[in-house]
């Protein structure tokens, strides 16, 4: 997801960070769920 937000929309870490911030969906266990693609989404950001 990330790869694709940065080589074809030029994106910048802190715009992908930006735009996942304003990602919601349910709670609980889905959000928990939510929250962890995002932060392995950033993780392969450096890659």
């Amino acid at each position: 997801m990330s790869g694709i937000g940065r080589e074809l929309y030029g994106l910048s870490r802190s715009d992908w960070q930006h735009l996942t911030g304003t990602f919601t969906f349910g709670g609980g266990d889905s959000k928990a769920e939510l929250d962890e693609i995002i932060r392995q989404s950033l993780a392969l950001w450096a890659e």
